[in-house]
Formats: C-alpha cells, sequence, structure tokens
C-alpha cells in the first residue's frame, strides 16, 4: 500500500463522469432525482409488500428482498457520487474504498442468486401448484433469501481482501465514479495475476450458475405452460413471469458486458457508461416493472394509497437529501470513440427487441390453438429464422463495441459465414413457401386442408433448411479455401464473403462464378415463385365480387408483401454491385438494415436484407500488375504478400446528354418537358379513361392499360434525370443510379416486346376465333399473359445489369449519352466485353425475334381470316381493330431495331441518341394519341365522359347562380 516515494496510501481520488464545471449542478440534479425516485419505488415496494396482507406470498417475500438489495446497491455509490459533484475535493479513505468496492460485489452477487430464487419460486408456483405451499415454506423461502446474502458477502469479503492485497504505487487516480476493481487493478504496480484469475473465476462461475438456474426453470415453466389446454390458463401462468423476464434481461444484458471484461484503459472507460446504467436505471425501473404489469401490486398499491396517504407523504418527505455547493474536477471522454458505448446500446437494444419479438411471436403461434393453421406455421419459422440470423452476428457485433481486441477466430468466422448463409437462403424459400401458402388458400380455398395438410407443410418448411444449410456449407468451404496473405482485417461488423473475397491473393475465379450462380438461381427461382403466386392470388381476388371480401382475401397477404418488400428490397441492392472499398463501406449500412431493423416483427413479418449478404455474393477482379510476392510463414500457412497497381474504379458517372452546346439548353429543357408531360397526360388518361368505362373492360384495352403504364415509367426512367442535366452544370449520376436506370430500361422495353406481342394474341382470338374467344381469353388468362412479360424483363435485366456491373471502370467516366445505357458504358470499360457483348447480342437477338414471331405469326393468320371473309365492311371492321396496334408496333421496333442490336462504337453511340430520342420519348407520347383516335370505342368514351363531366359543371354553375 505505498506510492513511489514510499509514503503510506490514505486516499484515492474519483475522477468521476465528467470534468466539465458547467455540467456538475446539471448532472447533480439528474443523479438526484433518479436516486430519489429509486428510493421512493424500492422503499414504496417494500412497505406495500408489508402492509397488504394479499402480498404475503413467497414471490412478493423475495421480490421485497430484491428491492431492499437495489435500494443498498445504489445508495451505495450514489452519495459519493452526489458529493463529488458539488465538492472541489474528491477524494475517498482507502477504507471507504475498501468498504465501497465490498458491497459492490457483495449486493451483485446477492442480486444473482436472488433472481435465480425468485426464477425457482416461479418453477414451483406454475410446474408444483398444488405442493408449492408446502415446498415453499416460510422456513424454505427463509433459506433460499438468506443465502444469497451469506455467499454474496462472503465472496465479496475474499474478492476486496485480494484487491486490496496489492500495492498501488503508480497512481491514487481512479478513473471511475466509485471504487471497483477494474480500474483498481489498473493502479497496482503488483503482480495482479491472481487477482484478475480469481476475479474471472468467480464472475463466470457465479454468471453460469444463477443464469443456469433461471434458463432450466424457466425451461420447465414454458413446457409446463404449453401442456395447459386452457388459453386463458397459459396466459395468467405466463403473465406471472414477465416482470421477472424482464427485470433479468435489465440486470444481466447489462451485467454481462461490464464485469466480465478484462481491466484495461478503454473498458474502463467504457464500463463508466454501463455502470450508470446498472447503478442507476436498473433499481429504479425495478419497482415500476413490478407494479405496472402486476394486477396484484396495483389494487394493494390503491388501496394502500386510499388508507395510509399522510403516512406516505411523511416517508417521501423524510427521503430528500441535503445538498451542498462546490466544484468538481473529471475526465473527459472526448478521447475515446464516443460512439462506441451509443451504438452498443441501441443495438443491444434493438437486439432485444428482436429476440423478444420473435420470441413472443413464437410463443404465441404455440400457445394459441386458433394459429394452429399453415400460414403461422411458416410464419413461426421465419421468427425462428430471424431469431437466429440476428443472434449469428449480435452478439460479436456487441463484444466488438466494447472490447479493444476486435477478433474472431478463424473456425468462429467460417461458422458466421456459414450459418449467415444458410438462413439467408433459408429465408428466400420460406417466403416463397408463404407465398405457396397463401395462393392456395385464395385460390383454392376449398381444397385448402387437404393441399396444405401437416404434412405437407413440415416439408414445404424442411426444405428451406435442408437445402440453405447444404449450399451454404458448400459456399463457405470454397470461401475458406482461399489463401488470406494480403490482411487480416475485413471490412465489415460480421464475417461475410464480399469483405473476405477482397482479402484472398488466391484465385478467386471459382468461388465468384459459384456465388453469383448461387445468388442468381436462388434469388431468381423464390422471387418467381412469389410472384407467380400473387399473380394467381391478385387474379382470383379479382374474381370475388364482395368489397369486403376482396378485402379480407388482400388483408391476409398485405404483411407478407411487405416482409417480401423489405427483405428483396435490401437484398437486390447488393446484388449488382462491384466489390469495391466503396461498396464495401455502404454494405455495412445495407447490412444493419437487413440484419436488425428487417428483423423484425410485421405481426413479425419480417424482413430483413442486408450485406454481407450473399446477395453481395458478387464480387469481380480487377486488373492488377503484380509488382512483388513476399512469402511469410503465418502460424501453420504460407501466405503471400501482394502488392497491387493503384487502380480507381469509378464511383459516379458523368452524362454528356444531346448537345453540349449552352445555348440550346433552355430550349431542350422547355420541350422535352413538354413530352414528357403530354406522355404522362396522355397515358394515365388513358388508364383512368379504361378504368371507368364499362365498355372497355376487354383484354384488348386490358393490355393496353398496361402498355400505357410500361410506357409511363419507361420515359420516367430516363426523363427527371435529362432535364434536370439541362440545367445543371454537374451532370454526373452515381455508379448506383447509373445501374438501376439500366436495369430498369432493359425491363421495360422487354416487357414492351412482349407486351405487344400479347395484344397481337389478343387480335388473333378475337377475330379467328371469335366464338371462343370469351373463354380463351379469361380474366386468369390474361393477367397471365400479362404477368410473364414483367418477370421475364426483371429477370433478363437482372442478369444483363450484372453482367455491366461486374466490369471495371478504370479510365474516363464520361458517358456519352443522355441517360445510361450499355453500348456507351461497354466503351468506358478496362474489363473483357466479350462475355457481355455476346450476351446482349444473344438477349437482343432472342427477345427481338421472338417476340416479333409472335406478332408476325398472329398478323398471319388474322390476314388470312381477313381475306376470307366475303363482306368488305367486316373486313374493314376486323382490321380497324388491328391498325392502332400495328402502327404502334411499326414505330417500336423501327426504332429500337436500328438501337439495340449494334456493336457498341463511338459513331453508334452518337447515331444511337437520335435513335433513342424517338424510342424513348416520342414512342410513348404518340402510343396513346394512336389508341385513342383510331379507336372509335375510345373516341365515344372520351366524348361521354367529357360531357358528363360538362353537364355537372353546368349544374354546378347553375346551382350556384340561383
Amino acid at each position: 500500500m505505498t506510492i513511489l516515494n514510499g509514503s503510506v496510501l490514505t486516499e484515492f481520488i474519483l475522477l468521476g463522469l465528467t470534468d466539465r464545471p458547467e455540467l456538475q449542478p446539471l448532472l447533480f440534479v439528474v443523479f438526484l432525482a433518479v436516486y430519489l425516485v429509486t428510493i421512493m419505488g424500492n422503499m414504496g415496494m417494500i412497505l406495500l409488500i408489508r402492509l397488504d396482507s394479499h402480498l404475503h406470498t413467497p414471490m412478493y417475500f423475495f421480490l421485497t428482498n430484491l428491492a431492499f438489495v437495489d435500494l443498498c446497491y445504489t445508495s451505495n455509490a450514489t452519495p459519493q457520487m452526489l458529493t463529488t459533484f458539488l465538492s472541489e475535493k474528491k477524494t475517498i479513505s482507502f477504507m471507504g474504498c475498501f468498504t465501497q468496492c465490498y458491497i459492490f460485489i457483495a449486493l451483485l452477487l446477492t442480486e444473482f442468486y436472488m433472481l435465480a430464487a425468485m426464477a425457482y419460486d416461479r418453477y414451483m408456483a406454475i410446474c408444483n401448484p398444488l405442493h408449492y405451499s408446502v415446498k415453499m415454506s416460510r422456513k424454505v423461502c427463509i433459506c433460499l433469501a438468506t443465502f444469497p446474502y451469506v455467499y454474496g458477502f462472503s465472496d465479496g469479503l475474499f474478492q476486496s481482501i485480494l484487491t486490496f492485497r496489492l500495492n498501488f504505487c503508480r497512481s491514487n487516480v481512479i478513473n471511475h465514479f466509485y471504487c471497483a476493481d477494474p480500474p483498481l487493478i489498473k493502479l497496482s504496480c503488483s503482480e495482479t495475476y491472481v487477482k484478475e484469475h480469481a476475479m474471472l473465476v468467480s464472475a463466470g462461475f457465479n454468471l453460469s450458475c444463477s443464469l443456469s438456474i433461471i434458463l432450466v426453470s424457466y425451461a420447465f415453466i414454458i413446457a409446463a405452460i404449453l401442456r395447459i389446454k386452457s388459453a386463458e390458463g397459459r396466459h395468467k401462468a405466463f403473465s406471472t413471469c414477465g416482470s421477472h423476464m424482464m427485470a433479468v434481461t435489465l440486470f444481466y444484458g447489462s451485467l454481462f458486458c461490464m464485469y466480465v471484461r478484462p481491466p484495461t484503459d478503454k473498458t474502463v472507460e467504457e464500463s463508466k457508461m454501463i455502470a450508470v446504467f446498472y447503478t442507476f436505471v436498473s433499481p429504479v425501473l425495478n419497482p415500476f416493472i413490478y407494479s405496472l404489469r402486476n394486477k396484484d401490486v396495483k389494487k394493494a398499491l390503491k388501496n394502500v394509497l386510499r388508507q395510509n396517504m399522510l403516512l406516505f407523504s411523511s416517508l417521501l418527505d423524510a427521503a430528500k437529501l441535503p445538498s451542498g455547493n462546490c466544484e468538481h474536477d473529471v475526465v473527459d471522454w472526448s478521447h475515446r470513440p464516443e460512439l462506441q458505448p451509443l451504438l452498443f446500446v441501441v443495438f443491444l437494444a434493438v437486439y432485444l427487441v428482436t429476440i423478444m419479438g420473435n420470441m413472443g411471436m413464437i410463443l404465441l403461434i404455440r400457445l394459441d390453438s386458433h394459429l394452429h393453421t399453415p400460414m403461422y406455421f411458416f410464419l413461426s419459422n421465419l421468427a425462428f429464422v430471424d431469431l437466429c440470423y440476428t443472434s449469428n452476428a449480435t452478439p460479436q457485433m456487441l463484444t466488438t463495441f466494447l472490447s479493444e481486441k476486435k477478433t474472431i477466430s478463424f473456425v468462429g468466422c467460417f461458422i458466421q459465414c456459414y450459418i449467415f448463409i444458410a438462413l439467408l437462403l433459408t429465408e428466400y424459400y420460406m417466403l416463397a413457401a408463404m407465398a405457396y401458402d397463401r395462393y392456395m388458400a385464395i385460390c383454392n380455398p376449398l381444397r385448402y386442408s387437404v393441399k396444405m395438410s401437416r404434412k405437407v407443410c413440415i416439408c414445404l418448411a424442411t426444405f428451406p433448411y435442408v437445402y440453405g444449410f447444404s449450399d451454404g456449407l458448400f459456399q463457405s468451404i470454397l470461401t475458406f479455401r482461399l489463401n488470406f496473405c494480403r490482411s487480416n482485417v475485413i471490412n465489415h461488423f460480421y464475417c461475410a464473403d464480399p469483405p473476405l473475397i477482397k482479402l484472398s491473393c488466391s484465385s478467386t475465379y471459382i468461388k465468384e462464378h459459384a456465388m453469383f450462380i448461387s445468388a442468381g438461381f436462388n434469388l431468381s427461382c423464390s422471387l418467381t415463385i412469389i410472384l407467380v403466386s400473387y399473380a394467381f392470388i391478385i387474379a382470383a381476388i379479382l374474381r370475388i365480387k364482395s368489397a369486403e371480401g376482396r378485402h379480407k382475401a388482400f388483408s391476409t397477404c398485405g404483411s407478407h408483401m411487405m416482409a417480401v418488400t423489405l427483405f428483396y428490397g435490401s437484398l437486390f441492392c447488393m446484388y449488382v454491385r462491384p466489390p469495391t472499398d466503396k461498396t464495401v463501406e455502404e454494405s455495412k449500412i445495407i447490412a444493419v438494415f437487413y440484419t436488425f431493423a428487417t428483423v423484425k416483427a410485421v405481426a413479425k413479418n419480417k424482413p430483413p436484407g442486408i450485406d454481407g449478404t450473399p446477395i453481395v455474393w458478387k464480387t469481380h477482379s480487377r486488373p492488377t500488375d503484380w509488382k512483388r510476392c513476399i512469402s511469410v510463414p503465418t502460424e501453420n500457412r504460407k501466405m503471400k504478400i501482394v502488392a497491387k497497381s493503384n487502380v480507381t474504379e469509378a464511383t459516379e458517372f458523368i452524362l454528356l446528354g444531346l448537345s453540349r452546346q449552352p445555348e440550346l439548353q433552355p430550349i431542350l429543357f422547355i420541350v422535352f418537358l413538354l413530352i414528357y408531360l403530354i406522355t404522362l397526360t396522355g397515358n394515365f388518361g388513358m388508364i383512368f379513361l379504361i378504368r371507368f368505362t364499362p365498355r372497355l373492360q376487354t383484354p384488348m384495352y386490358f393490355f393496353l392499360s398496361h402498355l400505357a403504364c410500361v410506357d409511363i415509367f419507361y420515359s420516367t426512367n430516363v426523363s427527371p434525370q435529362m432535364l434536370v442535366n439541362f440545367l445543371s452544370v454537374k451532370k454526373t449520376i452515381s455508379y448506383a443510379g447509373c445501374l438501376t436506370q439500366c436495369f430498369v430500361f432493359v425491363t421495360l422495353l422487354l416487357t414492351e416486346y412482349y407486351m405487344l406481342g400479347a395484344m397481337a394474341y389478343d387480335r388473333y382470338m378475337a377475330i379467328c376465333n371469335p366464338l371462343h374467344y370469351s373463354s380463351r381469353m379469361s380474366r386468369p388468362v390474361c393477367i397471365c399473359l400479362v404477368t410473364f412479360p414483367y418477370l421475364w424483363g426483371s429477370v433478363v435485366a437482372t442478369m444483363q445489369v450484372i453482367l455491366t456491373s461486374r466490369l471495371s471502370f478504370c479510365g474516363p467516366n464520361t458517358i456519352n449519352h443522355f441517360y445510361c445505357a450499355d453500348p456507351p458504358l461497354l466503351m468506358l470499360t478496362c474489363s473483357d466485353t466479350y462475355i457481355k457483348q455476346m450476351a446482349l447480342f444473344v438477349s437482343a437477338g432472342i427477345n427481338l425475334t421472338g417476340s416479333l414471331l409472335i406478332i408476325l405469326i398472329s398478323y398471319i393468320f388474322i390476314f388470312v381470316t381477313i381475306m376470307r371473309m366475303r363482306s368488305a365492311e367486316g373486313q374493314r371492321k376486323a382490321f380497324s381493330t388491328c391498325g392502332s396496334h400495328l402502327t404502334a408496333v411499326t414505330m417500336f421496333y423501327g426504332s429500337l431495331f436500328c438501337m439495340y442490336l449494334r456493336p457498341a462504337n463511338e459513331q453508334s453511340v452518337e447515331q444511337g441518341k437520335i435513335v433513342a430520342v424517338f424510342c424513348i420519348f416520342v414512342s410513348p407520347m404518340l402510343n396513346p394519341f394512336i389508341y385513342s383516335l383510331r379507336n372509335k370505342d375510345v373516341k365515344q368514351a372520351l366524348r361521354r365522359g367529357f360531357m358528363r363531366n360538362l353537364g355537372k359543371m353546368e349544374k354546378k354553375s347553375i346551382s350556384t347562380v340561383c
């Protein structure tokens, strides 16, 4: 106990929370208020239980002791801390420090086993209700309550003696607001091996034992509750445990981080914040947790308040403490990452909410017999997957927030990566199984119970797990067979494929392509199942005549659709990006959304997605110059450190637009804004006219409304960005924005191909098979014919954009066009474009030829049928129904044929601008006029609608005048 100069150490200096003088009074008021509420809450709980005879039961006996422990615990540290806030002298005597440390450890261990005793009491009450009064007699309760105090104060004394036997010769300044082991050990110049290991053994043993008692008790409790047949009985039994479970979560959640860590400078600093939560927040919350969630306590409180108002008033007055008037000196937190503790608290809260939400959903479905249906069976599995998914990454991440050593073992990284991929693929197909279940429930309600039997449901739920964990193992093995010799620093908060591949100096060709195939195949398959299911569901819902029936049927799908949108929406962002440093950084943000937010409980409906997700399973190789290769032995491996040439990836592109002449920009802006507004007005007008005119509710106009919708999106994909560039000096578009624009362009282009093909087939059926037209072109058939173009277009566009995103853009970033398209992008790449060009050529050729063949063959049969008609009027009438479609087809294919099948060179890109203007702006603008001005039905409907609105306006004006 000597300092460096040999003098005896008689006191310590407590640095406290902050050294800013202006904050001292504020903190004093805040912590004084918290302390007073803690005293009133816990004292009130003790007095309430003592005064109300209905609360003289074992459960409330233990609760009294818990309140007493909390009262002593917070009183051990708070008065000293309040004094230092207002005092210039922030010292504590050697014996005072010893006493404070001793009481802290003793009460901590007491609360460990007091909570365990309360868990055992709940176990006896629920699992052995008939023997409860005998098994939990007064004598047994006193023994169970006495043991925590005896053991806690004994072990606390032992730990404190070990601490204060050390020599404190470095300094007497404790970097905390009370005396605790970790900061004291930092001051010692003695050997701390025995103390540190004794602390570790004690903390580990007591934490494990008490937590095991609690977990085992609740395992038996949950099993007993599940055997209760009455839902009310299950609810009542479970409600008696809710408060205790919440208290346990608060207590162990905060302590786990604070009490089992090695005493380093950083962890001591971080433990201040956790200690504030544990020392002040937990004790102040416990009385409210046990009162607000307990009917007996609330009832007793009302009775006692009514009868003993004067007694409570006097007690509250007596609880007030005197205040002083001084200054304070403390450590500032600015020298360490200030966001780490905040992020820890935020993500711990999110994690706990996720666990409670998903566990609650699983238990609710298990306990309520009304929810024992296929839909909720799949939902409970989805909740389980989400629970495992977030638990795979969160504990490690929370540890790194509060730890100086942010490492994970090679095996641990493998397991985390494997479980991540496995659960991601499982969720793909679990959502697909849920979509199929909704399809069977809505489209085949009479056979639903047979088609979705227990056996079928188990098979549909088992397949995602088996397939996901099999493919996940294969992908993980491919990843961890690579040599990681560049660095061992993963630029992420958990182990994922893309950042791991960045560290490899092996050839990643096989791994990249395996990822690409697996991600593309699984994403496409699961999404196709969902989209096809919903196509049939929507068709079935639209056939329901009752509006209430449609609403009820659709409401059963709303949560699932939201979950699917969240899950695939986040994952899709990660699937088409090249693995650059920027995208790895961006993927962290998306991964946070997917791993935590999307986890979820939309009535629990999920989901997730994010990265590291194997949906980011997309990495590509960049050209590198291998300048040197040095072999370095590390552990049992031989690793190579490779230096790479300095290659910069494009993060944004510059769109040159139509013209570089400044004087033309305002004129072009006005012209194209006018065209865009006409396009929107014309196509929206066509859609509303078809929707609200009963005579136009036919297959031909159904397809026409979808063509108008495609034209709106097609033009909107390009026009806003182009209009902005006309009036902007900075004509840039982000990498992600460019790929999105390219994806939407290709999707809608292919959709329009086959939409025109479907319209040609409709004309063929109407003219060549008029008697069977209504049956051959039924509502479900029309919906299928419309759904296919959207699905096919999105699938092909995804493949094309993925191929584009795998290219390296390491040269100029100037796109010689007014929007992002494949030909000008291919001119910028420094990668080999052979595969992309061939894929572009094959896709354009197949889709152009396929859709054009459907149209041409349909019109051959149409012309043959028309020519067989004897009546000239009949021929003219039949041909007039095809004229508008023929005009639209000629315009569309005439412009696209030149633009989409040309090789990517400078001249063709320049020419493509002019063709693209016609295709993107002129064609969508003219289509509504072609189909309205050349169509009698549309003109009549338009005239009737106009006259109807005119009549309403005249009536309103007359009534206004009168």
